[in-house]
């Protein structure tokens, strides 16, 4: 038997260090900001892969990317298109604490979470239920005079049932959107 010369593997380092975009920060919090918000709404997320001719504004994710923004996120398909998987929002949290952004991220993202929560949840919720502001309501006026309004006591009654269930129908949904952008962020818990 012959013996085998081994051979050392010598490893070198990059001529130039890689370094990151520098618009990384901003792509990877807008996609981030963007599919949380897409998330909330439990529309899909797609990235897209060519060029498009859709001209729309970047404040709201149902009005999809900017004309030829190739890479950023749109909830429309369109044959150009992949889905985005939860697994890259989980990397791209992790590649930007990794980069020291972490403490910024958090601040920006928890500032897009109140904004997307009263968009999507809680302006529609008083839109359909406004607050009166009269004073029988505020001094909480007798059922002889909610009676004359042609409300009875009963009436209040399934209301303020038929309220409570959806307040707790919209407290179950926010708290589900938490727990789904908490397993996103996760390297964000652990780094704050």
């Amino acid at each position: 038997m012959k013996k085998k010369a081994l051979h050392k593997l010598k490893i070198k380092p990059f001529a130039k260090p890689p370094s990151l975009p520098p618009d990384f920060y901003e792509q990877s919090t807008q996609t981030l900001i963007r599919c949380t918000e897409a998330i909330l709404r439990k529309q899909p997320l797609y990235r897209l892969t060519t060029a498009t001719t859709t001209p729309s504004s970047p404040k709201s994710i149902d009005q999809g990317p900017l004309e030829g923004d190739v890479g950023s996120p749109s909830t429309k398909w369109s044959p150009g298109s992949e889905p985005i998987s939860r697994e890259e929002l989980y990397r791209l949290v992790n590649d930007l604490c990794v980069h020291q952004y972490g403490p910024a991220l958090y601040r920006r993202l928890m500032e897009a979470l109140d904004e997307a929560a009263q968009e999507a949840m809680i302006r529609p919720w008083l839109e359909r239920h406004p607050v009166p502001l009269s004073k029988e309501t505020q001094t909480g006026a007798s059922s002889t005079n909610s009676q004359s309004h042609g409300n009875s006591v009963e009436d209040r009654g399934e209301d303020a049932m038929r309220i409570t269930r959806e307040l707790q129908e919209l407290h179950e949904r926010y708290i589900c959107y938490l727990q789904c952008v908490r397993s996103i962020s996760l390297h964000l818990d652990r780094l704050l």
